[in-house]
């Protein structure tokens, strides 16, 4: 009886709680991936390289979360590279955002490889709000 009992009482705190998600939905007015956990692909709804795609997600619900995906990336004489190249993307700072809502991660980093066979540049803030995932731009 007694496991029964602490079994039921784990299954019910389980579906009471809901799972962390990626920033505000309905971000930007034709964002993709916003507002959802551990989207497969995240857009800002402006240019290519506001893309991240083939995202694999890794410690979802932690303090802070990972992802390795692909993006597209500007090349030094202008347009972008033709086939896209890998990003890293980085979310932590879980809170709610404004209105209430789910448990998300509330800031975004993101570091990409900026030509073919190169390495990872620097971290940056994701997006025109520095990093601030809670934003509603639209």
């Amino acid at each position: 009886m007694r496991v029964t009992l602490v079994a039921l009482v784990v299954v019910a705190s389980l579906g009471t709680s809901s799972p962390v998600v990626l920033g505000v939905k309905h971000r930007l007015l034709y964002g993709v991936g916003w507002g959802t956990a551990h989207p497969r692909r995240i857009f800002n709804g402006g240019d290519p390289s506001g893309e991240a795609f083939d995202l694999a997600w890794k410690r979802w619900g932690g303090s802070t979360t990972v992802a390795d995906g692909l993006t597209w990336v500007f090349t030094p004489s202008g347009g972008y590279y033709r086939k896209p190249l890998p990003i890293e993307l980085r979310a932590f700072r879980i809170g709610r955002c404004a209105g209430g809502g789910p448990p998300a991660y509330t800031r975004l980093d993101a570091r990409v490889v900026v030509k073919p066979g190169g390495t990872f540049g620097h971290w940056f803030p994701w997006g025109p709000t520095g990093g601030d995932i809670c934003k509603h731009l639209d």
